[in-house]
């Protein structure tokens, strides 16, 4: 499945299993450093860029508060975001547009509701 970077990331910040802190990722590939700053809360370092949401499995593993004994509950990466994807109420979109039509795509956006993310 084909999804922008910038999605990952937003799952990362919206989407991800409550309490926040207390769960974890276990094994990522490759593709999580070259595609995000893992140094700076998982920002895509080049934003817009496609990739392929597989490349990206992995675990999350609950390990609890400091008070609990480590659980063994894991959940899948690509399952978690499909999911959260799917309850979204909006799209979000790549697209390429020549130069001289950015100010007319910006408004017809405007006009249509949405909002530009960058």
């Amino acid at each position: 499945m084909k999804v922008t970077i910038d999605e990952i990331a937003r799952f990362i910040k919206e989407g991800w299993p409550q309490p926040e802190p207390d769960w974890f990722i276990d094994d990522t590939g490759d593709a999580w450093p070259t595609y995000l700053d893992e140094d700076h809360a998982y920002t895509p370092r080049v934003p817009g860029t496609i990739v392929t949401l597989e490349d990206f499995e992995c675990d999350l593993c609950y390990q609890g508060s400091p008070t609990e004994e480590i659980n063994t509950d894991k959940k899948s990466f690509v399952k978690l975001f499909k999911k959260w994807k799917k309850s979204l109420t909006v799209t979000l979109l790549a697209v390429e547009i020549p130069n001289e039509k950015c100010e007319e795509f910006r408004q017809a956006v405007k006009a249509l509701g949405g909002k530009l993310l960058n």
